[in-house]
């Protein structure tokens, strides 16, 4: 979680420098990037530590890091694209809200990057290693529920329904994509 605070805080670092204020609208920015930001860190640790139990820290932190980094670092770039599209907007919230998320979700992951690995040496690996997490047990004893029960989804019927939901979203989205330079603020 210390990258993450670390990263929120540059962030909000970054609105006070390119702004020097909020409004209520992007005042929420904070909360917004904490709550895109903390997969990565999930996602790494999660990894690093699965890579301990075969490694030396040394090397499961790069293989961490050339595996679920890089996994990070393209998903991070695609949510900066995704909210930094709003820099265009001529409403004022979207536009400082892009603007400040093109800055924030860079800032997150650079203290992923940075803090990480010196978190990892500084709280002796070998003792958070020790015990298994808890939500590992859930969702084995959940998916065993689900295969008991037949819940899962698989059956012919149930698969072309879904196969007709994804394509009906797809046609959807594609009609907003095209009905979007249409759209005014």
């Amino acid at each position: 979680v210390t990258p993450l605070i670390v990263g929120t805080l540059w962030a909000i670092g970054w609105a006070q420098m390119i702004f020097g204020s909020l409004n209520i609208l992007t005042g929420f920015l904070g909360a917004v990037l904490f709550g895109l930001g903390v997969d990565y860190g999930i996602h790494l640790y999660l990894r690093f530590r699965e890579l301990s139990r075969e490694h030396n820290v040394r090397d499961a932190l790069s293989q961490a890091f050339q595996t679920t980094g890089k996994a990070n670092l393209f998903a991070g770039l695609t949510t900066i694209v995704a909210l930094g599209s709003l820099a265009i907007s001529e409403f004022r919230a979207f536009y400082e809200f892009g603007i400040i998320s093109i800055g924030g979700m860079a800032f997150i992951l650079l203290s992923y990057a940075v803090l990480f690995p010196a978190l990892i040496y500084l709280l002796n690996p070998s003792r958070l290693l020790e015990k298994r997490p808890k939500t590992i047990d859930w969702t084995t004893s959940i998916s065993q529920y689900i295969q008991q029960h037949g819940l899962s989804i698989g059956g012919g019927r149930q698969q072309t329904r879904l196969k007709q939901l994804g394509m009906s979203l797809g046609v959807l989205g594609l009609i907003c994509v095209v009905g979007l330079p249409q759209v005014d603020f």
